[in-house]
Order: C-alpha cells, then structure tokens, then sequence
C-alpha cells in the first residue's frame, strides 16, 4: 500500500503521501467553531464546483466550515486543503442526515469534497453543461441512473480522476489508522434522501470493500 497522509498531534495533516506527488497542500481553519468529535464515519461529497478556488469560497462562505478536505487533482491542479482538524465538528453532512439511524451526523463524521460538477447534460448543440449551464469540454461523462433511484432526470455525470480517487482513498485509510472508531465511509446521498452526490462516477463500493475487506 501506498505512504499515508502524515497526521499530527493537533489533528491536522502534516505530509501528503509520494503516490498523489505532485500535490499542493494547504491548512486554513480560521472559521473553525464546532464542537470536539470523535469520528466513526468518513462521508464523501462533491462540491458542484469546477475549481479547487471555488469550492474552497464555497466551504468557507459560511459562519461555519462545511467540510475537513477539500480536494481538487484534474489536470495540472493538484491541491488538498484541510479546514477543518478532524477532532472538531464540521458541517458538512446537514441536519437532516441519518447514518444507520442516528441523527446529528456531523457530530460523529469526518467530510470529504472533492471538485467535482456532478450531473451534466447534453444540450441541443450537442454539448455538455453543468447545473450552472457552464461548458464541460474533459472526459466523456458517465452514463448511468442514480443508484438510489432518485433524480431520474440526471442521467450524465462528470467523472473523477483515478488520483482524485486514490487522495480520498489514502485520506480514508490514514484516518482509519489514526482513528480506530472509524467504521463506515459513505456516500452523502447515503445518508440524506435529497442529496445525490458524489453519485455513480464515484466508485462507493468498491472503496468501502477496499477499506473495510
């Protein structure tokens, strides 16, 4: 297996693994307000963003942090940012999330985002967009239903990069061995009936068996 992400004692990561090289990483948690946790589930997001730029404006656009890590490796931006300690709690889940029937997971949960659009959709040029009508000119979409069943009128979604996988990969497994009350890594649609992300471009399952085999 591949270096892990280096953690210290504040609970903030202090070196990134050579396999994810090259990779900008920054820490920034002026906004941290939350309470103490002690984290026993990893949840996934993606940020309808299209740059590490804007999702870090839009995590931080708060009176509150909405997630640990963001994290952006497409193309020649390579960055992950930590704004959260991973024993403070963030917001990144919402209220109304439940994971195997207990409410107020962002008290018990460590986030993930990852830059990523999400859904994409064809328009009558033949092009593809995002929710905010914004060209998507990269990687040909996957095609596939939502596995929830949910959001049947978005049927293409914007892939990840194999690197951006391995990052949440790694991150998952260095908190794992950090923290051995971590038990699950899920998907936000998962936990909450009107989410969908990350969707089906991010491999959920074959993650959760890798980590938990």
């Amino acid at each position: 297996m591949a270096e892990l992400f280096g953690i210290n004692a504040k609970h903030l990561i202090e070196s990134v693994p050579e396999a994810l090289a090259p990779c900008e990483f920054e820490v920034k948690f002026d906004k941290v307000k939350g309470h103490k946790i002690t984290p026993r589930v990893i949840v996934v997001h993606y940020g309808v963003t299209r740059s590490q730029k804007e999702l870090e404006q839009a995590l931080l656009g708060n009176d509150y942090v909405s997630a640990h890590i963001a994290l952006t490796a497409r193309g020649s931006e390579n960055k992950i940012t930590q704004l959260v300690p991973t024993n403070v709690q963030a917001g990144h889940a919402g209220a109304n999330a439940f994971w195997r029937g207990q409410p107020n997971v962002n008290s018990f949960s460590l986030g993930i985002e990852i830059n990523n659009p999400g859904p994409l959709f064809r328009g009558a040029d033949g092009l593809f967009r995002d929710v905010y009508g914004r060209l998507w000119d990269e990687e040909e979409p996957l095609a596939a239903p939502h596995a929830s069943g949910r959001f049947p009128a978005w049927r293409l979604w914007a892939p990840y990069t194999a690197k951006e996988v391995l990052a949440v990969e790694l991150l998952c497994r260095s908190w794992i061995r950090k923290y051995p009350t971590i038990v699950d890594v899920v998907g936000h649609d998962e936990i909450r009936r009107d989410k969908a992300d990350p969707g089906p471009a991010f491999p959920m399952l074959e993650l959760r068996a890798r980590l938990f085999e």
